[in-house]
């Protein structure tokens, strides 16, 4: 069997491929479709310059970057769920290399293996010491015809989708990676959700024997939202503090004019004139509150529905004059704020991750990442936003759901 390579070409990252290219010492090219051809021609043609052991070795190692671009790159959607595995599972089986559900199989790089519908083409088993599962990995696939031209001007006949997923044994979670909603996708309507009820919900989930556990996120998208803006905004609300005594005595004189009596819409209602009186210090400084740097990241957009279903939506964006618009500049943004930190919850959220330079030290191209959070019944999805992103860019950003869901109350 060869690899079709071209397969691959919309899968895989240009500086990665050039980094692995240099690496192995082979030529790199101006386009990736050129080097996907020499480095195809390099493996399976009569290159007298590579042995034979040295042409597989080189196979191999290119297979390992596709698993990981496929994993990382294109499939910006990642839906991640906390799973709970039934006793009687075959996952809590010492592994043997007999059972069929566990084997591995690897069909990927074969292109007379991937049809016009989805089918698995990879499974891999990872076990520890003990011979028990530590976690199992899939990849199902499938082509479709196109015709259009890429971005370097090549005509594109045929197209691959590939949906990676993980199922995290010890730890029983499971992430689903997708790509983004293409023409195709929406067409057929692949949504994220068909594609989770029917690639997890009605297939692996059955043979794998767990289920998938509900899960309300909502008020981990609010801790990120509350810990991210209280960085920016502490400085203007130590300073509302300092009036806090002419405040509640104002507050308390209308409480008895009025005869206010309910503890709930009190504590409301002081709230937001406290925050009323930071928005006005934020806007009066202005100019020193946008320029003022961020240490980790910054909230660019909302999404909130309070308890009737009504929905509200904020976001940075937009010009004024000659100036970008920050988040604070939208008034719906001030109004609805009080009513996140009463309700603590979010639908969704985007923020503007700063990516440290050791992180990427060959790689400039990612200094800020845009990532939208957004939480469903039994799934939240983490999407990287209009951008490809190498592994080491992921997995510094993927954990931090996980921290800040940790912050104590």
């Amino acid at each position: 069997m060869t690899i079709k390579f071209q397969q691959f070409e919309e899968h895989i990252d240009s500086k990665d491929l050039n980094d692995f290219l240099r690496s192995e010492k082979r030529k790199v090219s101006s386009t990736k479709r050129t080097a996907l051809i020499d480095l195809e021609n390099d493996i399976y043609g009569d290159n007298d310059n590579l042995s034979d052991i040295e042409k597989k070795e080189l196979e191999y190692k290119f297979r390992r970057l596709i698993l990981k671009n496929v994993q990382y790159t294109i499939n910006r959607e990642i839906l991640i769920s906390s799973i709970n595995i039934k006793n009687k599972s075959v996952l809590f089986n010492r592994y043997n290399g007999e059972d069929e559900l566990l084997i591995d199989n690897n069909e990927i790089f074969d292109y007379e293996k991937i049809s016009t519908k989805y089918r698995q083409l990879y499974r891999n088993v990872n076990i520890n010491s003990d011979n028990k599962i530590v976690n199992i990995k899939f990849i199902f696939g499938k082509k479709y015809k196109v015709n259009e031209l890429d971005l370097e001007g090549y005509e594109i006949t045929e197209k691959f989708d590939y949906i990676y997923i993980n199922v995290d044994v010890e730890n029983e979670i499971l992430t689903m990676s997708i790509a983004e909603k293409s023409n195709n996708m929406l067409k057929e309507n692949h949504s994220s959700n068909s594609l989770f009820e029917r690639f997890i919900v009605n297939n692996i989930s059955d043979k794998y024997e767990f289920s998938i556990e509900e899960n309300n996120e909502l008020h981990t998208l609010y801790k990120m939202f509350n810990e991210l803006t209280k960085e920016e905004e502490n400085i203007y609300r130590k300073r509302t503090l300092e009036s806090e005594n002419l405040i509640n005595n104002f507050i308390n004189e209308v409480n008895i004019k009025y005869n206010f009596k309910d503890y709930n819409e009190i504590n409301e209602w002081t709230l937001r004139v406290n925050n009323l009186v930071t928005r006005r210090l934020i806007r009066q400084d202005f100019d020193s509150f946008l320029n003022r740097a961020f240490s980790v990241g910054k909230v660019l957009k909302i999404r909130f529905v309070d308890v009737l279903g009504g929905t509200v939506d904020a976001k940075s964006g937009g010009t004024f004059g000659n100036k970008e618009l920050d988040l604070q500049d939208s008034d719906v943004y001030f109004d609805t704020k009080d009513s996140i930190h009463i309700e603590k919850a979010l639908k969704s959220i985007t923020i503007r991750w700063d990516i440290p330079d050791e992180i990427l030290p060959k790689d400039d191209r990612t200094k800020y990442l845009n990532v939208r959070y957004t939480a469903y019944k039994r799934y939240y999805i983490t999407h990287f936003i209009k951008m490809n992103v190498r592994e080491e860019v992921a997995e510094y950003v993927l954990p931090k759901f996980e921290w800040y869901r940790k912050i104590p109350e």
